[in-house]
């Protein structure tokens, strides 16, 4: 074991066999790293086979729009505020590629940074081959150590961990904000129901929704029904869909529920409205819609529903106290022939999307090209 120290350097330590002479470059090196300053991160990645090339590539800021790499040494995040070098770019020895991130510990936009390891010269060595290793240093000591998997193939690139600047946390691998939804301008509107809910069918928000509001323009009928407000869900990942047989749950005076971790995007009703008797226990079905990543759901709350004034608002979830919206899993009623109209509805069961980091699918992840966004290849002089 060989132990490196200087004034204000982290001390290193590492595994070393001598069976000869030691040349610079040759494995035994330890790269040391300077004690940081507060809300600072270093990044080296090291590898332990001669003639490979690993680039060290770092995205960030909003949508990940920002990169650093062997191209473009600095950047700074315009919404998150972090900063990022790319301090040694090695091509030929054992690395280290030496990274610094100064984070914003107060962010709140564009939070989330990736590391990404890149195998340039591919058509020589797997990336699997080079013993790679990914030190994290915070302050004046080792914070997190990783391994390229040995599992991935022939994959050129790896991205090794995702740090969420707003917390501090770091997911090993590439992971991105789970579903949410918003009221926000453009992403919550309603759809028409006044034609749909006269007879027997569907009735339906737009894919990639859920509902979080239900419009009357009267509490007598259950064609009085009118609109649906609903959300459009961010990062969705992939919709799946399932239908949730409510069969004589409204009617006995039970709660009916979309299944754990799907949301309300549509009811069907039975009669219509030329025929008696006609009320919300006619709700037969729902359509439920999860999405990629979710198995439950968030927190929950029973909102009275239909025990105001009519219009648009006449039934709707509503966000929590710190802000987080809430949409509808599932519907309560006080039981038929006890009651014909819509106040019969007494409940909504509205709850959040779970608040969740979700690993990135297979399918998206940035492991067979140079780069996620298209740059040119490298080029040695």
């Amino acid at each position: 074991m060989a132990t490196a120290t200087k004034d204000d350097y982290i001390t290193r330590e590492k595994n070393i066999t001598i069976v000869g002479a030691l040349q610079t470059g040759q494995g035994a090196d330890i790269a040391m790293s300077q004690v940081l300053p507060a809300g600072s991160y270093r990044v080296l990645l090291n590898w332990g086979v001669s003639g490979m090339d690993l680039d060290a590539w770092t995205y960030f800021d909003q949508d990940l729009d920002n990169y650093v790499y062997y191209g473009r040494t600095h950047q700074d995040g315009a919404h998150s505020g972090a900063e990022v070098t790319l301090d040694w770019d090695d091509a030929d020895g054992y690395g280290p590629e030496t990274t610094t991130w100064k984070v914003n510990s107060h962010c709140t936009e564009g939070c989330l940074m990736k590391f990404h390891v890149d195998n340039y010269a591919w058509r020589d060595h797997h990336l699997t081959d080079a013993d790679a290793v990914v030190t994290v240093y915070h302050g004046n000591e080792v914070v997190k150590t990783y391994k390229i998997p040995s599992n991935i193939g022939e994959a050129r690139g790896w991205t090794v961990f995702t740090l969420d600047a707003a917390t501090g946390e770091f997911y090993e691998g590439d992971f991105n904000y789970g579903p949410y939804v918003s009221r926000e301008e453009g992403l919550a509107s309603s759809s028409d129901w006044s034609i749909s809910m006269d007879s027997a069918g569907w009735s339906k928000v737009p894919a990639g929704s859920v509902m979080y509001g239900l419009g009357a323009n009267s509490f007598k009928e259950l064609h009085k029904l009118t609109l649906a407000k609903y959300m459009e869900v961010q990062n969705p990942g992939t919709e799946t869909l399932s239908e949730a047989d409510w069969t004589g749950i409204l009617a006995g005076g039970g709660s009916a529920e979309c299944p754990e971790g799907s949301w309300m995007s549509g009811l069907y009703r039975t009669g219509n409205h030329n025929s008696d008797p006609e009320g919300p226990h006619q709700l037969l079905k729902a359509q439920c819609s999860t999405y990629t990543g979710i198995e439950s759901w968030g927190d929950c709350t029973e909102t009275p529903i239909f025990n105001g004034e009519r219009g648009d608002s006449a039934a709707e979830c509503g966000p929590f106290t710190d802000g987080r919206e809430t949409a509808m899993v599932g519907l309560s009623h006080s039981g038929y022939p006890g009651s014909d109209k819509l106040p019969g509805l007494t409940h909504a069961k509205c709850c959040a999307f779970p608040e969740a980091m979700i690993e990135t699918e297979e399918s998206q992840l940035c492991v067979h090209t140079q780069s996620c966004v298209g740059i040119n290849p490298k080029v040695y002089a």
